[in-house]
């Protein structure tokens, strides 16, 4: 693996510095492939601002559900790119599209899934909401890396249950690190906002820091894959070609 990273010998805080090179390094492919399946969600949206008043209040709860299943798709991209990059092998971009594609189902809604449970946790105690996350964070890396299917909840539970309290750690720095990003972002869109040229970027911008977050917890996931199932380098291709 390249830089001698070896994640079944990392500990939680050295995997989440590992994810934070590895997304740094690859901050652009990896924003790129998790906007890839957000993009039809983003046009139907943008195509709802210019709707009566109550047909979006209709439209957005359905489209902030689908947005926590497609969340699992753009995991899934970056999942398999990140894997690749460690393994220093290069594929076309259909080849992950055709990845994905063939797991949609199981990726779009254990995904949402997962997701409503973090954050009905979050929102009822805040402990339940990281015990989700911790539970369900290798979950994009179990579907992909061992072909769970629908089984994937119980099989990321399953594999992060012996070393749980160690993942919560790992996702409040997670979330800590995240929460820094976006406050990064919101000194940015407060001097952008300043001007009318701002005001339009600041558009592709929150569109960028959605699949940045996305890719970081996409990256962080796998690496945490890996340390569980003590795996130091890829051993075997999860992308067909």
């Amino acid at each position: 693996m390249r830089g001698g990273m070896q994640p079944a010998k990392l500990g939680m805080f050295e995997l989440l510095q590992a994810a934070l090179r590895h997304c740094q390094n690859n901050m652009l492919a990896f924003i790129g492939f998790a906007l890839l399946p957000m993009v039809p969600l983003i046009v139907v949206g943008l195509l709802a601002l210019a709707m009566p008043r109550g047909i979006q209040d209709m439209i957005t709860p359905v489209l902030q559900v689908i947005a926590l299943g497609v969340s699992g798709l753009s995991a899934g991209m970056v999942v398999l790119l990140a894997y690749d990059r460690l393994a220093g092998v290069t594929r076309p971009v259909s080849a992950y599209v055709t990845r994905v594609s063939g797991l949609w189902l199981p990726l779009f809604v254990l995904s949402a899934v997962s997701a409503l449970l973090m954050l009905i946790g979050l929102y009822l105690v805040i402990l339940p909401g990281l015990i989700a996350m911790a539970l369900f964070l290798p979950l994009v890396s179990v579907i992909l890396f061992e072909d769970a299917g629908m089984e994937g909840l119980v099989a990321s539970f399953k594999l992060v249950a012996p070393r749980l309290w160690p993942t919560v750690g790992l996702c409040v720095m997670l979330v800590l690190v995240s929460l820094a990003i976006v406050l990064a972002f919101v000194i940015l869109g407060a001097a952008l906002a300043t001007t009318t040229l701002g005001l339009i970027l600041l558009v592709p911008i929150v569109y960028a820091l959605s699949a940045l977050l996305a890719a970081l917890h996409a990256v962080t996931g796998m690496f945490l894959y890996m340390h569980l199932r003590e795996l130091d380098l890829p051993g075997r291709s999860v992308v067909t070609e």
